[in-house]
């Protein structure tokens, strides 16, 4: 499809904004002619206007409009009345190709009413029924609860729900000299020359489980003052209290910008420093996105391989621990992890250079330490630095990655690189092998089943409802080996979202979705089959996709 006009809808976070320039841009490659529009949150605006592939910008206040919707004590006429006001909006007119970045039932009412020719991601469709479009973004939906077995970054996921992912696209931001103005005197007022001697702390998170402790960001000032470096410390307006803690345990020897910047200042005070040190937020792909390297301390649920920034040589540190990373819903009262990234550790890290990095990293024993790496055609990799005795599952996820760029004819991969994990798993991951093939296979005499009958002149309306009702069986069977198989259990989450997601108001629409199903369901079963079959590997080498 020739596209005009493309609208995204990113209802998320400032860094998963500021990851979404590669498959922004990737668009526009793609389609160099058409208009590109953005929708975000008020909150995001600015960044998304810093987007140099972005066209325009459209802002609705979500935060305010989806209270309004409650039928309680919402206020329904006005809701109607902002969303007509949204809708009327002229940019958001004849739409050719809508992409919903976002995961919320609103979002998706949102997008199914700007009418687009074409829309991907979670979409209402005209009878209520809310539905999922596009292969990967089923895939996204399906490892939003569980990503120990996702090998990809989260900017790779969406260059494949995209045009692809043929190509390298950097993260991009867009800065002015009066940022770089604005940032300079910011930090000539706090002391600083704005010559790279200095080194900025993203202290902040989006839970405490995400924090390494402001004690530790103090003492790791302290270390950098002696090296003849100055610290300065970045955030929120609400995160005032925690550089203030830190600035007094450093006893002064940082200072604080927090709750000064914009993007553009924060981007250009990043711009010139040394190094960032950061928790897992969207500084640090803001940072990226401006070239400065980074050491992203990930910790809690945070893991490196979805979240660390999408570029060449930042640095990631996770706990060496078994539980690391925790569950979104895992709750500690330990957190053991922020103990296990050693203030020593960070402070060579910050003062190693290209060189010497990999040689210092070896020596760190308790955490584990990795490099970024992005290739040529886009594929992003962690380079493991040290021996760690704890970690992902590299040759699963490696597994992983060509059977799902397989399945989903992202880019075809030999079969014999379709290997299935370690010796040591051969007997687990064949026996949920052969059950998931089992459970696929019924679903497929199911499917056919349905579809045969459906397609007579005259069916049989019970036997076509009781056959509709065979779909809860699979459901359930699915979930079921989910749970009893947890590395296969990507695969059978992935089948669960596609088999809910088929459009069920009408049966003709039905059908279609379930022939492509059974496509998939066999494709799958074809897949397992080839990795069973082929020689076990270990994998040796340091380097890791991940």
């Amino acid at each position: 499809m020739n596209a005009e006009h493309i609208v995204v809808v990113n209802f998320t976070r400032m860094g998963d904004l500021v990851q979404s320039g590669p498959f922004l841009r990737s668009l526009k490659a793609a389609h160099p002619r058409a208009r590109l529009t953005t929708v975000v949150f008020n909150a995001f605006a600015d960044v998304a206007r810093r987007l140099p592939m972005v066209d325009d910008v459209v802002v609705f206040d979500v935060d305010r409009w989806v209270p309004l919707l409650d039928a309680g004590r919402g206020d329904l006429q006005s809701a109607y009345a902002e969303a007509t006001d949204f809708l009327g909006d002229s940019r958001l007119s004849d739409v050719d190709v809508l992409y919903n970045l976002a995961h919320t039932p609103q979002s998706a009412t949102l997008c199914a009413l700007m009418r687009p020719r074409q829309a991907l991601g979670r979409i209402r469709l005209d009878d209520g029924q809310m539905i999922v479009r596009g292969e990967w973004f089923n895939y996204l939906f399906s490892i939003m609860d569980e990503r120990t077995f996702n090998p990809f970054n989260l900017v790779e996921i969406c260059l494949r729900a995209g045009s692809g992912s043929g190509a390298a696209h950097a993260l991009e931001l867009r800065l002015s000299d009066e940022d770089r103005r604005a940032a300079a005197r910011l930090l000539l007022e706090a002391g600083i020359r704005p010559d790279g001697r200095y080194v900025v702390f993203q202290p902040g998170a989006s839970s405490r489980s995400r924090q390494w402790p402001p004690a530790y960001f103090a003492q790791l000032a302290s270390l950098l003052h002696t090296r003849g470096f100055a610290m300065v410390v970045v955030g929120s307006p609400a995160e005032k209290p925690l550089a203030e803690s830190i600035i007094s345990l450093s006893h002064q020897q940082a200072v604080s910008l927090v709750g000064q910047t914009d993007v553009g200042t924060l981007a250009a005070v990043l711009e010139g420093a040394h190094r960032l040190v950061s928790n897992d937020t969207g500084t640090i792909h803001l940072a990226a996105a401006v070239g400065t390297p980074s050491i992203g301390i990930y910790l809690g649920p945070a893991a490196a391989k979805d979240t660390a920034p999408y570029g060449n040589g930042h640095v990631v540190i996770e706990a060496d621990l078994p539980c690391a990373p925790c569950g979104y819903r895992d709750t500690c009262q330990t957190f053991s992890c922020h103990r296990r990234v050693t203030v020593d550790a960070v402070f060579r890290l910050c003062m190693a250079n290209e060189q010497s990095l990999d040689e210092t990293a070896r020596t760190l024993a308790g955490m584990r330490v990795y490099r970024t790496q992005v290739d040529g055609r886009g594929e992003f990799s962690l380079k493991t630095l040290n021996d760690a005795v704890t970690g992902p599952d590299f040759a699963l996820l490696d597994f992983y990655r060509i059977f799902w760029d397989n399945l989903l004819k992202a880019k075809p991969a030999r079969a014999d690189r379709l290997n299935a994990p370690r010796a040591e798993a051969r007997p687990a991951w064949r026996q949920g092998a052969e059950s998931l093939r089992t459970i696929l296979e019924s679903a497929e005499r199911w499917l056919f089943a349905l579809l045969e009958e459906a397609r007579k002149p005259a069916a049989d309306v019970r036997r076509l409802s009781s056959l509709l009702q065979g779909r809860i069986a699979v459901q359930n069977d699915l979930r079921r080996h989910a749970e009893n198989f947890p590395q296969l259990s990507p695969v059978s989450r992935y089948l669960l979202v596609r088999l809910v997601s088929v459009r069920t108001g009408v049966l003709r629409e039905h059908l279609e979705d379930m022939s492509s199903l059974l496509e998939t369901y066999e494709n799958a079963v074809a897949l397992l089959t080839t990795a069973s079959a082929v020689r076990i590997t270990e994998r040796r080498e340091h380097v890791a996709t991940a």
